[in-house]
């Protein structure tokens, strides 16, 4: 991961980047049993992946290299998205 984040010129973000992967996951595990926790957590990874994919995009790699940020936007996006138990 060292070596990618200099690759992709962004060598400072990268330990920041990993802590909030890390608590945005543990939030969506929380997320089960406290749904606004989902929400936030949710919609923040999807932020993320978001820019990666905007990062991919500036350093010019190829659609390929952005499939998996792609695949994790939809998906936290769609977690996102879903109504709130008892809506």
């Amino acid at each position: 991961m060292v070596k990618e984040f200099q690759r992709l010129r962004l060598p400072h973000w990268r330990r920041l980047t990993g802590v909030l992967q890390i608590l945005a996951s543990a939030g969506l595990l929380a997320g089960f049993f406290f749904w606004p926790l989902r929400l936030f957590c949710s919609a923040g990874l999807a932020i993320m992946m978001l820019v990666a994919i905007g990062v991919r995009i500036r350093v010019n790699d190829s659609l390929w290299a952005a499939t998996s940020a792609l695949f994790f936007f939809l998906l936290n996006l769609f977690l996102a998205l879903q109504p709130s138990p008892g809506a």
